[in-house]
């Protein structure tokens, strides 16, 4: 879900009520065999789950569509069956999911189709198994039903759970192991999918030529061939597979088209700040949270491979060593990608004008959206691989493995670095994308209709290969030696001086609430502090009986998982991070747990805000909560905020008043109990002189 949540979450509920048809498609997509290889319909039918527990879409309402697209796939394989069965008699043996599928339906009849329906690939290719062997139309449908049911229920079921995961866990950081983490899961990933393509890719290839045969010999087809004969031949030439402007131009061009419209779409969304771009600020700050110097130093190296002066030594490193060996539709294609890529995201930048993040960790002089590195991460490098396929010096499987890996770690080294927001990588890569097409066709194009040329020999040779390695050693030495001028360590937003600490509710960028990292509401804020500094709130809660509560990390979150399956008593509960005003919180705190409730936390997150009193103390925004196992908050958070008060004022920290829900205008309260009404925030000053400070 690391790059997913990001994306198809935000994208899907922008929608409106259109997220369900997009859902219910996805899942008929995925049920049909030939769109199935492609399309993650599992993985956005479980996003659909995750928008249905944010109150996005109604639950069963999309269980029922979702089950209605997933029989629309099955009826599409069934009857793509029947379309390709004689033109298939005896070119199926050599596709092993369709073997499967077949055995499959051969040992469970009906049935099948509901165990198909969880098994990945075998899923598309059941329902045809079924037509292949005859079944008929009115026992297929049936069964056809019974699979799409638990298929709806399961999914939406999962993503609903998984959603209530992400609200109350945010995302876990843990750094360079996080890092390395994700990165193990993306070549898996990948490999899988990869996989996944290549092996069913030539059957879908085989199967759509059966349909074509037969759909062009039905007599409908026929009678509208007769009577238009030049728009029939436009589309057949379209459908040649024997020349690359037939199939193959017609294939990218739809993958164009496609990158094209979605590229569309991020820029309107970032232009009308839609929430795909509501993560920018949440991101950015959580990932500038969790700095440290060897994920810094790992993020360089990688970014290192983005950069200007590499990509033209490697480029023209290329064109000559190419244009050396007779291969100029692959030179050419490194120049169109290159060049054409580096034009647009300079022109885009230029009419975009965002500004970096604030905290950026090198000094960049051009605007941020979109993201050059993330462009070239997908344009450079992915026409890289794809010259060396073509050259013959990497396989097919490496080029697609590698590619997008590539384009993954440099377009994460820049957030990771600050440099970028979200929204500037993901349109950055959508760029890259149309530019990697254009030079596919390019080369592809050039290879057809010019012949190839001789390779050079003798002092030619020797001279193209010699300047080749000097371009070579001189864009390693950029990634082994970069260094580039640094960013003064960011200070913060500007201060802003309050006469009184109750002020703050009615400040501008005041907000009530924390939330996670894609926006969901969580613990409300139920208690400010006014401390000189972050060190005298660490020191008022250790005497008051709190502990740090550190971040979490890949152990931490395995033990509280482990501890809360078994149902064993976890000491060390992580704080999963909350963002306040888009940032995830400062200062954690945790009470031991008491002896006869042992997997309860009385937890604390602080967040240092911006504002400061006329006396110069500095105002801590915090959110008190009752952590009784992963997942399981206490359902009181006034309850909380009056015992973490309480504690606080027991070590000299004094009430000052309330800030209630409502602002200011409501009145303030410190007598008796009013403070202690639901919603409202305690107000506490510890003394400017805690802790004393040493002689």
């Amino acid at each position: 879900m690391f790059p997913a949540a990001d994306q198809i979450l935000p994208a899907l509920a922008e929608l409106g009520s259109l997220t369900y048809a997009v859902i219910a498609l996805a899942a008929m997509l995925e049920g049909w065999f030939v769109t199935g290889v492609f399309v993650p319909g599992s993985l956005i039918v479980d996003a659909g789950g995750i928008l249905a527990q944010q109150g996005v879409v109604k639950l069963m309402p999309l269980m029922a569509l979702v089950a209605l697209g997933s029989i629309a796939g099955s009826e599409l394989g069934y009857w793509t069956g029947r379309l390709a069965k004689r033109g298939l008699q005896g070119r199926l043996e050599q596709s092993r999911a369709y073997q499967r599928a077949t055995r499959l339906f051969e040992e469970r009849g009906g049935l099948a189709l509901v165990i198909g329906r969880f098994l990945g690939p075998v899923s598309g290719l059941v329902p045809m198994a079924a037509a292949m062997a005859g079944m008929e139309h009115r026992r297929f449908l049936p069964w056809s039903i019974a699979a799409a049911i638990p298929y709806a229920v399961f999914h939406v079921a999962l993503g609903y759970v998984l959603g209530d995961a992400l609200t109350r866990l945010g995302p876990l950081a843990g750094r360079v192991a996080l890092v390395v983490g994700v990165v193990l899961v993306l070549v898996v990933g990948l490999v899988w999918l990869v996989r996944r393509i290549l092996r069913l890719g030539p059957f879908v290839k085989s199967v759509g030529q059966a349909v074509l045969r037969a759909v062009l010999q039905m007599p409908v087809t026929r009678v509208w061939i007769d009577r238009h004969p030049r728009s029939s031949a436009f589309i057949a030439a379209r459908f040649q597979t024997d020349v690359f402007t037939g199939l193959p131009v017609t294939v990218l061009a739809g993958v164009f088209v496609y990158v094209f419209g979605i590229w569309v779409g991020s820029v309107f969304d970032w232009l009308t700040a839609a929430p795909i771009v509501a993560v920018d600020t949440r991101v950015a700050n959580l990932l500038h949270a969790f700095w440290s110097p060897g994920l810094l130093r790992g993020a360089t190296w990688i970014t290192a491979l983005g950069d200007t002066r590499l990509v033209a030594a490697v480029t023209l490193a290329f064109v000559i060593a190419l244009a050396a060996r007779g291969r100029m539709a692959l030179a050419l294609a490194m120049v169109v990608a290159v060049v054409g890529n580096a034009v647009s995201v300079t022109v885009l930048k230029l009419i975009f004008q965002r500004e970096r993040p604030p905290f950026a960790f090198f000094t960049e002089s051009t605007n941020s959206f979109p993201s050059g590195h993330a462009a070239i991460s997908v344009a450079f490098w992915g026409t890289i691989f794809y010259v060396l396929w073509r050259a013959g010096l990497i396989r097919v499987t490496v080029a697609l493995v590698l590619a997008p890996l590539f384009a993954l770690l440099i377009g994460g080294s820049r957030l990771v670095l600050g440099q970028h927001y979200l929204s500037d990588v993901f349109n950055g890569w959508l760029v890259g994308a149309l530019w990697v097409v254009v030079a596919v066709v390019v080369a592809e194009w050039w290879r057809e209709t010019h012949p190839r040329t001789e390779p050079r020999q003798g002092a030619v040779a020797w001279a193209a290969g010699g300047v080749t390695l000097a371009l070579g050693l001189y864009a390693a030495s950029i990634v082994v030696f970069y260094d580039k001028a640094q960013n003064i360590p960011w200070a913060g937003p500007p201060q802003v001086t309050l006469s009184s600490p109750l002020e703050i509710v009615g400040a501008g960028d005041f907000e009530p609430q924390a939330e996670s990292v894609i926006g969901t509401p969580l613990e409300p804020v139920n208690l400010i502090l006014a401390a000189r500094d972050a060190q005298a709130v660490t020191e008022a809660m250790a005497q008051a009986g709190w502990q740090p509560a550190g971040r979490p990390g890949w152990s931490d979150m395995a033990r509280a998982v482990f501890s809360a399956w078994r149902s064993l008593e976890d000491p060390t509960a992580p704080l999963i991070p909350y963002f306040w005003a888009g940032a995830p919180h400062d200062m954690a705190f945790e009470k031991p747990a008491s002896a006869d409730a042992p997997q309860t936390h009385h937890h604390v997150r602080f967040w240092q805000s911006r504002y400061v009193t006329a006396e110069g103390a500095t105002l801590f925004v915090g959110a008190a909560s009752l952590d009784r196992g992963l997942g399981d908050l206490g359902p009181d958070p006034d309850a909380e905020r009056a015992a973490l008060a309480g504690d606080l004022q027991s070590v000299g920290a004094v009430l000052l008043g309330v800030a209630p829900a409502g602002g200011p205008e409501q009145g303030l309260s410190i007598s008796g109990e009013a403070w202690q009404s639901d919603g409202n925030a305690a107000v506490l000053a510890l003394p400017l002189s805690f802790p004393q400070a040493a002689d």
